[in-house]
């Protein structure tokens, strides 16, 4: 008989379309994942909303064998009932704080400055967060500096963005063959379920890539790099298009076109992008596990500078997220 795989003990604080996807996605690929989500908590919802949120959301499906009793969520994993507990209290209250190794911060409320002092105890020795935080011990972007990551020295960890995780391997890739000059990045963003009555404009905002990107890349700084970022009346995937103005001219769109494919079939990309012959549009993209979903026959070159135009299913980034938390584990055993 197989032996069991050992699994670290996590927590997740925030159950919002990050959380939620973040369970989902576990769900869906256990016989991979190095840990156990066994609590969830929620400073907003309540054990009754997020049941109600699990049973009507239109995307997401945990499946029939998942059923929430009291404040016990049950799924079924592998003819295995996993139990998960489900609390709505504040962060520095929950009661399982220092007996996961692990907290999965999902909530979004705390990119700075957050309680860790209080969070930070008995078996809790590392808190990995879901969204750009500068106040971080370290920003590792899976599929860029990941490897960088020491047990030793990282205690507060953040996993970049959605459009961080798009924006950067990809960025670095492109430098590498072609080198960049400067570049820019336009964000077409959706809006979640919940807000989908609510929200029928356009908004402008700032978005974390303009800040992270000059201290990721050294070939970036705010001089030479922008982000246009677009909130749109919009639940399916999202948008984003990329300019480089590259060092040489000396290149042309089907050599650019046959390195990205080796690069995303053999190549550093691998698994972190992909291509598209034709644009299919952006439902075909949910539930997408790559950061961007480039489109090939957009592909274009004006002088020396190449646009690039690409899907992100931005509330699917949970897989990059995964993906970080496993390799740490990896490096681990377990968190010490």
């Amino acid at each position: 008989m197989m032996k069991s795989k050992q699994r670290t003990s996590v927590g997740i604080n925030g159950f919002g379309r990050f959380g939620m996807h973040l369970l989902r996605y576990w769900i869906q690929n256990y016989d991979e994942a190095l840990f156990d989500v066994e609590y969830i908590n929620d400073e907003m919802l309540t054990v009754k909303d997020i049941e109600t949120v699990l049973r009507n959301d239109p995307y997401i499906n945990l499946g029939d064998g998942t059923r929430i009793e009291s404040d016990n969520l049950s799924i079924k994993l592998n003819n295995e009932i996993k139990s998960v507990h489900i609390s709505h209290t504040p962060l520095r209250e929950v009661s399982w704080i220092g007996q996961t190794e692990l907290l999965l911060e999902c909530s979004g409320k705390y990119t700075e400055n957050g309680p860790w002092q209080n969070i930070l105890v008995g078996r809790t020795k590392q808190i990995v967060i879901s969204a750009t935080s500068m106040g971080a011990d370290g920003i590792l972007v899976y599929g860029h500096n990941h490897k960088d990551y020491d047990p030793n020295t990282y205690e507060v960890i953040s996993y970049g963005s959605c459009t961080v995780n798009a924006y950067i391997p990809l960025a670095k890739w492109v430098h590498e063959n072609w080198g960049i000059i400067d570049s820019d990045v336009s964000v077409i963003h959706n809006i979640p379920v919940h807000r989908s009555g609510s929200f029928n404009t356009l908004e402008k905002r700032k978005c974390t890539l303009e800040t992270v990107a000059p201290k990721l890349l050294d070939f970036t700084t705010p001089q030479n790099f922008d982000v246009n970022y677009t909130l749109v009346p919009y639940t399916g995937p999202s948008m984003i298009d990329f300019r480089f103005r590259l060092e040489t001219s000396q290149t042309s769109v089907d050599e650019i076109r046959h390195k990205l494919t080796m690069g995303t079939t053999d190549g550093i990309l691998k698994d972190l992008y992909t291509i598209i012959e034709h644009d299919t549009g952006p439902e075909t993209h949910k539930f997408s596990t790559y950061s961007a979903i480039l489109v090939a026959d957009t592909i274009r070159l004006r002088g020396n500078n190449l646009y690039l135009n690409a899907y992100f299913d931005n509330e699917n980034s949970v897989n990059r997220y995964f993906d970080l938390v496993n390799y740490m584990l990896s490096r681990n055993g377990s968190v010490k």
